[in-house]
């Protein structure tokens, strides 16, 4: 097969790399027509879950197909890049731009395939994201939607099955947005303990997280902040401030965070709050971290 025409007359249910020569898929998956570039996007899904070999040629389209404005081709074209993620992870040092960029694309399910992969180089080559904080810092910050919120004026007259399916749509769609900002959060977190002067130039960004609704956002934001307060080169005064705010947060790992966050950044400014803040703690683990944190600093200022 010779013409990007013929790949819409495929089986993609049936096809081997055999049926279609390599130059053909690739010049289909930039194709002006959407349904040559979706028929090929899902070509190479059957291709990667076959034989992931198949599609490492066509990388540098699949990527650049990974970012098309038709969703049904970057939701295909993002899954051959988990697929390639999880099992030849290095071949994707240059799809990692673009694999930040997708953790905030309009459809949940692309943001989802695309913090799998993600999560996976990440793990073995978190230095890879250095280079690419500022869409990482926007999937942590994203807002979390609900997919049902357009009707839920409706599911007041809607049978009991219809209103237990509906929201079982919405914990689902949300449960992975909250994934998504895991991953993008615990790897903001690796970054700046490996690279935190990747990290600084965000951290006006990063103390306005510390005010987000989700408290697991402003966990990894204090945790974020400790690392970065950490540089010399770094005005420290600003960012003791709002972690002081943080300890008498709700939740116990947002002050735990906060606590160790102010312990790394070493202002003698965060004594008082630190033993102010223990006197109200009734978690004795708690307590104790910011006692001693307070002890800590008052002899690093003696």
């Amino acid at each position: 097969m010779s013409t990007t025409e013929s790949i819409t007359e495929l089986d993609v249910d049936d096809i081997s790399p055999g049926d279609v020569a390599i130059p053909t898929l690739r010049a289909a998956l930039t194709d002006d027509e959407n349904l040559v570039r979706d028929r090929a996007a899902a070509v190479c899904v059957t291709f990667a879950d076959e034989d992931v070999e198949v599609v490492l040629p066509l990388l540098p389209a699949i990527v650049t197909a990974a970012r098309d404005e038709n969703v049904n081709v970057a939701l295909k074209a993002v899954t051959v890049l988990n697929v390639v993620a999880q099992q030849r992870p290095t071949e994707l040092n240059e799809a990692t731009e673009t694999l930040a960029t997708l953790l905030t694309h309009d459809l949940p399910r692309v943001q989802l395939f695309a913090a799998k992969a993600v999560q996976t180089i990440g793990a073995e080559h978190p230095e890879w994201f250095t280079s690419h904080p500022e869409p990482l810092l926007e999937a942590l910050r994203a807002d979390i939607t609900d997919p049902t919120s357009e009707a839920t004026e409706l599911t007041g007259t809607m049978a009991d099955p219809l209103q237990r399916q509906f929201a079982a749509v919405s914990h689902g769609e949300q449960f992975q947005q909250y994934s998504v900002q895991a991953t993008a959060g615990n790897l903001l977190i690796e970054i700046a303990d490996r690279d935190p002067a990747a990290i600084a130039p965000y951290a006006p960004a990063i103390m306005d997280a510390l005010t987000a609704e989700d408290l697991n956002v402003v966990a990894c934001a204090a945790e974020i902040l400790g690392r970065i307060g950490q540089m010399e080169a770094v005005d420290t005064a600003a960012l003791v401030p709002p972690l002081v705010e943080c300890l008498d947060s709700e939740s116990e790992v947002v002050a735990a965070r906060a606590i160790t966050a102010l312990g790394h950044i070493g202002s003698a400014t965060a004594v008082e709050p630190l033993r102010s803040a223990a006197k109200r703690y009734d978690n004795g683990d708690l307590r104790e971290l910011a006692v001693r944190t307070a002890d800590w600093l008052d002899r690093e200022r003696a």
